[in-house]
């Protein structure tokens, strides 16, 4: 069954955790989109465009940033025991293994666009730097 994250929780859904990207990254073209769209149809996977979604804390956390940044794959979401991630191609079945292991859930694809994707991950990784700085000034 696969997992339709808006209509569970909607655009800018509010979450426990920080927000994935903040609003000062440009639109994607209008013409990438679409083909993005078809591509994840004729695959059978739904498109999503991360930039529309909170992640909580507890889901990011869920995947080591260097294993996020080396496969451009977002953990998203969790429903129990399944991991929603966005990823911009397709996943070796070794990739897939070692997210579940990781993470001991079931794994349910969305796809988007590389751009959108790397992006994401960049204000990820921006994320965790200014938090790793303000631990280091105020300790914790």
């Amino acid at each position: 069954m696969m997992l339709n994250v808006a209509a569970v929780h909607g655009p800018k859904a509010p979450s426990s955790g920080n927000s994935l990207i903040t609003n000062k990254l440009p639109a994607p073209s209008t013409t990438i989109i679409p083909k993005a769209e078809t591509i994840a149809s004729q695959f059978s996977f739904a498109y999503i465009e991360p930039d529309q979604y909170y992640i909580a804390s507890d889901v990011l956390h869920l995947l080591p940033m260097e294993f996020v940044d080396k496969h451009s794959v977002i953990p998203l979401d969790r429903f129990d025991d399944t991991l929603v991630i966005v990823v911009a191609g397709p996943l070796e079945d070794e990739v897939l293994q070692e997210i579940e292991q990781l993470t001991g859930c079931t794994v349910q694809i969305f796809v988007s666009t590389v751009s959108e994707v790397r992006k994401a991950v960049e204000t990820l990784k921006q994320g965790q730097r200014r938090a790793a700085a303000r631990r280091e000034t105020y300790g914790g």
